[in-house]
């Protein structure tokens, strides 16, 4: 499966690369979401397949870490490629690693590898409960909330600071590492203090962020910094996040992993779609922010009401 999945990504990759229209990019970009929605969830029972019951968490961080480490490199990169060559170049290189990765999977990954199962019956259990849909809408929330701002960023970067090439690729980069450093904080604060107060701690910090990122027009460095801990406190959610599904209902951790995976999709379409409508309809970057802080206000929400919900002891 998880083979198909990326000979579906590197096809989309290359139909989007060769597009002579917008909506044949559109296309090719749908092609490749359907790919990485079969990788990432199948990647993450792999990991659980191939470690020890006890290690299993630290191989979940180390394959949900890959899409932080993404952010420091391929966002950047892809970036810089754009503005340097060409957006054709950026899928182009896409197809190339896509293509790499598939053949060295190829090789890799062990035959007969035993994976924990999740059933449909489990899923529709898991879709038929409040408490369960509840926990995981707090991720589509939050990030939701985030992608309100960064799939504008950019653009934003670029109106309000006058960046170009450089300028941008840099601030994705600093975000990026942001991102790194906030996969481990989570994971520290989830220790320390717990996983819910970690995620409540998180929202309260975005609340504040989101919005000083879209209305701020400050100097470069200050802005950097801000872009980091804005990555920061936002790539810190995952590991909170997966520690609290898999103590909510420690017999459908597979199946709540896979769901939350499926968060992180999801949300970059709801955050992205509820972005546009919003610089739509203000033709404002600073309301982004504003949208943005929204909805990590309902993810609190949510937070709240599943805290009163879950059973106790």
């Amino acid at each position: 499966v998880v083979l198909a999945g990326l000979a579906i990504f590197t096809s989309g990759a290359v139909i989007a690369a060769l597009a002579p229209a917008f909506w044949m990019v559109l296309a090719g970009r749908g092609v490749m979401a359907v790919g990485g929605g079969l990788v990432t969830p199948v990647a993450a029972s792999i990991a659980a397949g191939l470690a020890a019951p006890a290690d299993r968490g630290r191989a979940l961080a180390t394959v949900f870490g890959g899409l932080t480490l993404a952010q420091v490199l391929g966002v950047p990169a892809g970036a810089w490629l754009g503005y340097a060559v060409g957006w054709q170049a950026a899928f182009w290189a896409v197809a190339v690693l896509g293509l790499i990765v598939t053949l060295a999977l190829s090789r890799l990954i062990p035959r007969g590898i035993s994976v924990p199962g999740a059933s449909l019956a489990a899923l529709g259990q898991v879709l038929a409960s409040p408490l369960h849909l509840g926990a995981v809408a707090f991720g589509v929330l939050f990030l939701s909330g985030i992608y309100c701002v960064y799939t504008f960023i950019g653009a934003l970067l670029e109106t309000r600071l006058g960046l170009e090439r450089d300028g941008i690729s840099t601030m994705l980069l600093i975000f990026g590492i942001g991102a790194v450093a906030g996969n481990w904080i989570g994971g520290r604060m989830t220790d320390r203090i717990g996983a819910t107060r970690t995620l409540a701690a998180l929202c309260a910090a975005q609340i504040v962020l989101l919005p000083a990122v879209s209305l701020s027009a400050m100097a470069f460095v200050p802005m950097a910094l801000l872009m980091g801990v804005w990555s920061v406190c936002g790539w810190s959610f995952m590991a909170p996040q997966q520690a609290r599904l898999s103590a909510l209902d420690p017999a459908r951790t597979t199946t709540l992993f896979a769901l939350n995976a499926s968060a992180i999709y999801l949300a970059a379409s709801v955050g992205t779609l509820a972005g546009g409508m919003v610089l739509h309809a203000t033709g404002s970057y600073g309301s982004l922010g504003i949208a943005g802080a929204a909805f990590i206000a309902l993810a609190a929400l949510s937070l709240a009401v599943v805290g009163r919900m879950a059973p106790r002891g």
